[in-house]
Formats: structure tokens, C-alpha cells, sequence
């Protein structure tokens, strides 16, 4: 049985990639124009290992209140460096 990229819930479709919740989540992000941050957000949590609904929860939030993914802080933080100390 396949399983939710994001969450790891159990599918019942053998096609689909995400679960109902996380369909939701993302079509919601997709017309408030924040999809790229819910996706980066449900990435990093992930990769945090978190697992289940906690992962659709931190996606809300991004979708709510925004969200910079640790690959843009690292980038920034990198460019402040640079900037600070000609490197």
C-alpha cells in the first residue's frame, strides 16, 4: 500500500501521492499563493522526522502565518557572512 509523501498515512489509492488532508492543505496554499512555503515547511518537518497529521498541522501554519525554509535561512545567513566580512 502506497503511503502520503508527506505524512506517511496509508493510502487507499495506489495512484494518488498524498493523503486527503494533505490534498486539502496544498489546494488551499495553491489559491492563497503560498504553496511553495506550505511544500518547503512539510519538507523540513519531514526531514526533522516529523510524522503523521503533525506534518499537516506545521503545513497550516505556513499556509496561515508564513514560513522561510532552513535551505533560504542558511542562504541568507551565508550572504549576511559574505557581506559582513568580504568573504
Amino acid at each position: 500500500m502506497n503511503k502520503c509523501q508527506y505524512t506517511g498515512i496509508e493510502l487507499q489509492s495506489k495512484r494518488a501521492k498524498n493523503c486527503a488532508e494533505v490534498t486539502a492543505l496544498l489546494n488551499d496554499a495553491q489559491r492563497a499563493g503560498k504553496y511553495g512555503q506550505v511544500v518547503d515547511a512539510m519538507n523540513d518537518a519531514k526531514r526533522a522526522g516529523t510524522t503523521g497529521l503533525a506534518v499537516v498541522e506545521i503545513g497550516r501554519n505556513a499556509l496561515k502565518y508564513g514560513y522561510t525554509s532552513q535551505r533560504d535561512r542558511e542562504y541568507s545567513r551565508s550572504m549576511t557572512d559574505i557581506m559582513e566580512n568580504g568573504d
